[in-house]
């Protein structure tokens, strides 16, 4: 919850002539990722074909989102915490946007952890439900469920994925279905809740 209201200060906050992020810089790292894993594992392309399909119809949505100041690289590593103050790092990523890059960019991380730790998506979900809320009110602007699924599915493809293929520590090639399956059932159902539900109604 904290790092929500933090993000939605940093959202409002001036930046001095930052680059912007446009659907088509979205829709060419779709291609750009899809291109790399199918290099690296033949047996992903028809997921991975379907996957691109489905992020390139659906950003021409992001088209008409307010703009904001974006961290451009959020997840847990790169807040500070120190006792009771929490403070971003790396901010050499930082650009203009939609909001929802950055909030779908936690969510997609905070899964990605859950692979990597052998957790269900139900003990993770509270997690990101705070922080998504915790936004809300700090920016008085819900994430519209549509669009916070687009880009939970893209970073999971464009970050987390490909990074599992660049990194070489143990434990990260073998997530790369996982995060795949879920970045696909994400695009389909329009909805992050939606996609997960038959994990979170087992639990």
């Amino acid at each position: 919850a904290r790092v929500g209201d933090q993000l939605a200060a940093l959202h409002a906050t001036p930046v001095p002539a930052p680059q912007t992020t446009n659907v088509e810089t979205l829709r060419a790292q779709v291609h750009q990722a899809c291109a790399l894993l199918a290099l690296v594992e033949p047996a992903w392309r028809p997921l991975l074909a379907r996957l691109a399909g489905r992020l390139d119809a659906g950003a021409a949505a992001l088209a008409g989102e307010p703009v904001v100041t974006l961290h451009g690289d959020l997840h847990p590593r790169n807040i500070l915490v120190d006792g009771e103050q929490y403070a971003f790092i790396d901010l050499d990523s930082v650009h203009a946007g939609p909001a929802v890059i950055d909030l779908g960019a936690w969510v997609a991380d905070t899964l990605y952890r859950a692979v990597l730790d052998g957790l269900p998506a139900p003990r993770v979900a509270a997690s990101w439900r705070a922080f998504l809320a915790a936004y809300a009110r700090a920016s008085g602007q819900a994430a519209d469920a549509s669009l916070l699924a687009w880009s939970t599915a893209h970073d999971l493809l464009c970050k987390r994925a490909c990074r599992c293929v660049a990194n070489l520590k143990p434990g990260r090639f073998a997530a790369v279905p996982q995060l795949l399956a879920w970045a696909d059932a994400i695009a389909c159902a329009g909805s992050v809740d939606a996609a997960l539900a038959p994990a979170l109604e087992a639990a």
